[in-house]
């Protein structure tokens, strides 16, 4: 628990910080939204580290992430990892997004990160290229996910592990959130984003930050048997965190305490009490 509050610390100071304000204005609001966000960078983190670990810290690797948004896994990561043989590559369908993050990559001479525009279904890397393959958030916003499953199969290498997050549309959390008041089972949209922060309402939504639609939620099964057809082996399923983000939780530090107090149990038990999860497969 102590470990946990102290790795949500050290996340939330690099959200304040960041890369010339690179991180979402959004989460700054509420730190039980920032949570919700670590719980799961976190957790993809840790399965990059292992991965390095296993293959050694000295064996250079290329380290893709599909839908990279503005950068900010990349840049957090090869903060983190500070590791010289790490070459990191963003693809974004976003010229705007792309155009920001090589931005922050010629300010700070990241010359170990590099960006491109170009879609996750179908892009021009070669067979083969990468270690990792991370694709956090992006499936259930597009119509055809498994046709980024078969990329992401096609362009990493043999033994090389993809990383993938997105919501568990069976999740034991949501049927809970069905018996509690219409207010609280809303979390931090838009419009509380707007009523909380006037003018930022409108820097998020023109910076991107604003949630696109979920057209392609799906189970955790179904996302096990869809990656199994791809040619995947699936390593590891981890659960992203049991509370979301809501002014409530932030008002009532002491019932914030003890959910964080269980969410740490419920890691050791099962995946279904969150709203998403990560997975990590093999080729």
């Amino acid at each position: 628990m102590v470990r946990i509050l102290q790795d949500f610390h050290a996340y939330t100071n690099d959200v304040l910080q960041g890369y010339a304000g690179l991180f979402r204005e959004d989460i700054l609001i509420s730190y039980s939204l920032a949570y919700y966000f670590y719980k799961m960078k976190a957790t993809m983190d840790n399965m990059v580290a292992d991965e390095i670990k296993l293959k050694g810290k000295r064996d250079s690797m290329k380290i893709l992430d599909l839908g990279c948004n503005r950068g900010h896994d990349i840049f957090r990561m090869n903060k983190k990892l500070a590791n010289p043989n790490i070459y990191f590559i963003g693809l974004d369908i976003s010229p705007n997004d792309i155009k920001y993050a090589n931005e922050i990559v010629k300010k700070n001479n990241l010359n170990s990160c590099k960006f491109i525009v170009g879609s996750a279904e179908s892009t021009n890397f070669e067979n083969e290229g990468f270690d990792i393959v991370i694709c956090s958030e992006v499936l259930e916003h597009v119509q055809n996910p498994e046709l980024i499953l078969k990329e992401i199969h096609r362009i990493l290498k043999k033994n090389g592990i993809a990383i993938i997050s997105t919501p568990n549309a069976e999740n034991r959390t949501s049927k809970l959130k069905k018996f509690a008041p219409g207010w609280l089972k809303k979390g931090w949209n838009a419009p509380q984003i707007k009523e909380k922060s006037e003018n930022k309402y409108d820097q998020l939504s023109q910076k991107g930050f604003i949630n696109l639609p979920h057209i392609s939620e799906k189970g955790i099964k179904e996302w096990v048997r869809i990656s199994e057809e791809m040619g995947f082996k699936i390593e590891e399923i981890k659960r992203g965190s049991l509370m979301w983000g809501h002014e409530f939780f932030d008002e009532h530090p002491g019932l914030t305490g003890i959910i964080l107090f269980f969410d740490s149990i419920l890691d050791k038990i099962t995946y279904d009490f969150s709203n998403d999860f990560a997975m990590k497969m093999r080729k």
